[in-house]
């Protein structure tokens, strides 16, 4: 959205409410664009520990002398392969 300079001196309140609502408000004067309002971003909340529980997983055998191969190879090249050999 963008406004004219003149607009925000009595809408002001209103404009920041709908930046604050992730709207993004361009002030103009004389046409041009001369400042964008957005919000400041909040502090993170806080995690609290084994909230990610069910999020990530360790596969049974990550510690197997064929993954950490695997692992290395894909730290020197980039190449990971994690199809079982047959």
């Amino acid at each position: 959205m963008e406004v004219n300079i003149h607009h925000v001196e009595t809408r002001l309140s209103k404009l920041i409410e709908l930046a604050e609502h992730g709207e993004e408000v361009i002030i103009a004067r004389e046409g041009q664009a001369v400042v964008k309002m957005v919000p400041v971003p909040t502090k993170p909340t806080r995690r609290l520990i084994g909230s990610a529980r069910g999020k990530i997983w360790i596969i049974n055998d990550a510690s197997s002398p064929e993954i950490n191969k695997q692992i290395e190879e894909f730290l020197d090249n980039g190449l990971l392969s994690l199809e079982e050999d047959e």
